[in-house]
C-alpha cells in the first residue's frame, strides 16, 4: 500500500511517490495557526483529501466509487473501519429506485442487480476502477510541468559581450506539480545541476556551483535564449519549459591573470553622462498645478511573504526575554529587566539529528541544525510573531557556567557592533580621502556585519508552571543573529582572515579579500593598535551582498586574565600586522589608500569606562577631533599597470 513521502501515512488510493493532500497543503502554508488547523483536520484514508468534517474513514466520493461489499479491493479492505463504512453506505442506498424512476438510474440499478450477467460483475468493477485511476492519472499529468534544463558557461569577450560554451554533461529533465512553490522547484533544479556538474568534473578542480552563480534563461528555440518570463505558446500547451542555466566561467575555474582582475575593473570605469531628451520639458517650463496630481484607483498588491529558509525543520515553541541594549561598539551594554516582555520563539528540536547527518557527510538542510565550531553550536529559530528566522548560538560546553557563557555571547555581539561601526568609518575614510578610482572600488562593495536585529536573550518559564518548557539547548542564554543562506545550493562560508594572521594573499581579481585585508590594516592604525578584528568570515546573500559573521578581536589588554579566550592581546595584534605587512605592498587597496604612510593621533581615555574580571578596557569607536590623517593615498593605477 503506498505511503506519503512526507509523513509516512498509508493511503490506499495514493499514487506512489506523491505526498498526501494534507502534506501538500502544509508545504504551501507558512502561518503556524493555519498549519495547526490543517493538521487537526481529518483525512480520507483512501484518497488522502482533507475535510473539515469527516464522520468515517472514507469520504463520500470514495464510498460512491467503492464496489459492493463482496468485492472490496484488498488495499481498501485493509483500512480499519473501511469495510463497515462501505457496508453501511450500501445498505443505506440499496433500497431500490425511488417512485419517480429516472431511466438512467433504473438501468444502473438493473445492472447492479444482474451483476452475474456477462460483461458485468467483478471484471466490470475492476475495469471501472481502472478507468477511474486512469482518469485520475491523466488529470494529475495535466497538472504536471516538465522542465528541460541545459547548462552553459559564459566568458567575457575582450571587445565586449560574452561567449557561451554548452556543457553537455549537465542536461536533465525535472518534473513538478503546478502547485509547487517556484522557489522550491528552482532550488531542486539547481541542486541537480550542482550534483551532475560535480560528478562530471570532480577530478578537474572545478568549484562548486551555487545558487548566486546561476542566471536562468528561457529557451523557446534551440538557438535562442530569452528572459525567464518569455515562454512560447507551444511550451505552454505541452506543459514543457526549456531552461538554460548559465554560470560565469570564472566562478567555476579561476581565469588567468590577464583575463580578469582589479585593473580591468579600474580601466573600464567611466563617468556617467547626463542625457537630455529632445523636446523634453525644462525647469523653467510653466506647468499647471492640476497636471501634477491625480487620484488613482489602483491598489498595489501586498508584498509576498518572505520564504522561510528552513520551513521543514521540526520546531517547538519556547518563551524568552531579550536583553535591552544601550550604547554601541565596545561600549555596548546589556540589561535584562524583570518586567521585560515575554516573547515566543520556535526553536529546532531536531538539531541533534542534523548534527549527526553533518558528521556523516549527509545533507541536513531539512533539519534545524545550522552548524558548529570548536566552541559553539548554532541551530534554527523563528520568532513567532514576526515570522523572522534567526541563527541561535550557544557555547557547546555544558559545563561552562551560565555567567561565563552569557559574558561570551555579549562580547561577541559587541564585536559585531564594533565591526559595523568601523566598516562605516572605513568607507567614509575611503570616500573622503582616497583617490576616486580607489574610493569607487571600496564603496562599491556590499559588505556589512550581521549586527542589525541581533540580540541576546534568555529562555524563561511560561506564564505558569503548568506551561513550563525545558530549554531547547544546553544553556538558558543565547545569541540570536538573523539567519543567512546556508543550504546546499548556497555559497559556503568564506574565510577572509584567520585569528593569528591574514591568511594567504588575495588573488589579483579578488577585490573583496584585498579590501578586507586593507580594512584590518586601517583598523590597527585607526585605534592605535588598541583593537584589531580578526577571524573575519562571511556568507553571500542572494542579493550578492556579503554579511560578515562571528568575528573575533585582539586588544591591547596585556593581562590575559582580563581577556576573552580568543583575544591574544598585544602580541596577537603585532603578529597579525607583521604577517600582513609582508604582503601589504602587493595589496592594491592598501597601496591605493597609502596605508604604509598613514598615521592617526589618538588620545586614550585615562580611566576605562567599564572593566570586568575578564573583559579588556574599551577602545575608541569614533575619531576624536585631534585625530588626523597623515597624507593622501596613491592612485591605484600606478601599481595595477
Amino acid at each position: 500500500m503506498p505511503a506519503c513521502d512526507e509523513c509516512g501515512s498509508v493511503f490506499a488510493g495514493l499514487l506512489a511517490g506523491r505526498p498526501c493532500n494534507k502534506c501538500a497543503k502544509l508545504s504551501l502554508t507558512q502561518s503556524d495557526i493555519e498549519r495547526a488547523a490543517i493538521k487537526a483536520k481529518p483525512q480520507c484514508r483512501n484518497c488522502s483529501i482533507v475535510y473539515g468534517n469527516l464522520l468515517q474513514v472514507l469520504c463520500g466520493s470514495c464510498l460512491e466509487l467503492a464496489p459492493d461489499p463482496q468485492n472490496i479491493p484488498p488495499a481498501i479492505a485493509a483500512i480499519p473501519g473501511a469495510v463497515s463504512a462501505i457496508v453501511k453506505h450500501h445498505s443505506a442506498t440499496d433500497l431500490g429506485p425511488p417512485r419517480a424512476v429516472n431511466p438512467n438510474l433504473a438501468r444502473a440499478q438493473q445492472a447492479r442487480l444482474t451483476g452475474g450477467s456477462s460483461g458485468i460483475g467483478v471484471g466490470a468493477t475492476t475495469r471501472g476502477m481502472q478507468i477511474v485511476q486512469q482518469m485520475q492519472h491523466a488529470r494529475q499529468k495535466a497538472h504536471r510541468v516538465n522542465f528541460v534544463v541545459t547548462f552553459s558557461t559564459s566568458q567575457p569577450k575582450r571587445g565586449g559581450g560574452s561567449t557561451f560554451t554548452p556543457v553537455p554533461e549537465v542536461t536533465f529533465n525535472h518534473g513538478c506539480d503546478e502547485n509547487d512553490l517556484i522557489e522550491d522547484v528552482v532550488e531542486a533544479m539547481i541542486l541537480k545541476t550542482q550534483q551532475y556538474h560535480q560528478e562530471s568534473f570532480k577530478d578537474t578542480g572545478a568549484s562548486k556551483i551555487t545558487k548566486p552563480d546561476i542566471t536562468i534563461y528561457s529557451v523557446p528555440t534551440a538557438n535562442s535564449a530569452k528572459p525567464l518570463h518569455y515562454v512560447n505558446e507551444t511550451q505552454m500547451k505541452t506543459n514543457t519549459i526549456n531552461l538554460r542555466f548559465i554560470v560565469p566561467k570564472d566562478q567555476i575555474w579561476v581565469l588567468d591573470e590577464d583575463q580578469a582582475g582589479v585593473s580591468a575593473r579600474v580601466s573600464t570605469m567611466r563617468s556617467s553622462k547626463r542625457v537630455s531628451r529632445a523636446g523634453g520639458l525644462t525647469d523653467d517650463t510653466p506647468r499647471r498645478s492640476g497636471a501634477l496630481v491625480r487620484k488613482s484607483a489602483y491598489m498595489p498588491p501586498l508584498p509576498p511573504k518572505p520564504r522561510l529558509m528552513r520551513a521543514k525543520a521540526k520546531t517547538a515553541q519556547y518563551w524568552f526575554r531579550r536583553f535591552s541594549m544601550a550604547g554601541s561598539g565596545r561600549q555596548l551594554e546589556f540589561r535584562l529587566d524583570a518586567d521585560a516582555n515575554i516573547e515566543m520563539m520556535d526553536v529546532a528540536d531536531d538539531w541533534q539529528d542534523g548534527m549527526k547527518l553533518s558528521k556523516s557527510g549527509s545533507t541536513f538542510d531539512h533539519t534545524g541544525y545550522i552548524g558548529s565550531g570548536l566552541t559553539k553550536v548554532v541551530v534554527y529559530g523563528r520568532l513567532f510573531v514576526e515570522n523572522r528566522e534567526y541563527a541561535i548560538a550557544q557555547v557547546a560546553d555544558p559545563d561552562q557556567t551560565e555567567d561565563t557563557h552569557l559574558e561570551v555571547l555579549q562580547e561577541e555581539l559587541r564585536i559585531l557592533s564594533f565591526g559595523d561601526e568601523l566598516w562605516s568609518e572605513f568607507l567614509s575614510f575611503a570616500r573622503e580621502e582616497a583617490p576616486k578610482n580607489v574610493s569607487d572600488l571600496i564603496t562599491g562593495l556590499s559588505v556589512r556585519f550581521n549586527f542589525k536585529d541581533a540580540f541576546v536573550g534568555k529562555f524563561v518559564h511560561g506564564c505558569s508552571e503548568e506551561e513550563f518548557f525545558e530549554q531547547p539547548l544546553v544553556h538558558a542564554h543565547f545569541l540570536a543573529t538573523p539567519l543567512l543562506p546556508c543550504g546546499s545550493i548556497d555559497k559556503p562560508l568564506r574565510k577572509f582572515t584567520g585569528n593569528e594572521n591574514c591568511g594567504a594573499a588575495p588573488h589579483r581579481n579578488d577585490l573583496l579579500t584585498a579590501s578586507l585585508h586593507a580594512f584590518t590594516h586601517w583598523m590597527a592604525l585607526y585605534t592605535n593598535e588598541d583593537a584589531l578584528i580578526c577571524d573575519i568570515q562571511g556568507i553571500q546573500e542572494e542579493s550578492s551582498s556579503v554579511v560578515l559573521i562571528d568575528p573575533q578581536m585582539h586588544t591591547s589588554q596585556s593581562n590575559s586574565q582580563l581577556r576573552m579566550y580568543w583575544d591574544k592581546g598585544p602580541r596577537g595584534i603585532e603578529a597579525f600586522l607583521e604577517h600582513h605587512l609582508d604582503m601589504c605592498n602587493e595589496n592594491p587597496i592598501c597601496y591605493g589608500l597609502n596605508l604604509r604612510e598613514l598615521k592617526y593621533q589618538v588620545e586614550r581615555p585615562k580611566t576605562p569606562e567599564r572593566q570586568t574580571n575578564r573583559r579588556p578596557p574599551p577602545g575608541p569607536t569614533s575619531p576624536p577631533d585631534n585625530r588626523k590623517r597623515a597624507n593622501r593615498g596613491s592612485d591605484i593605477s600606478s601599481i595595477m599597470n
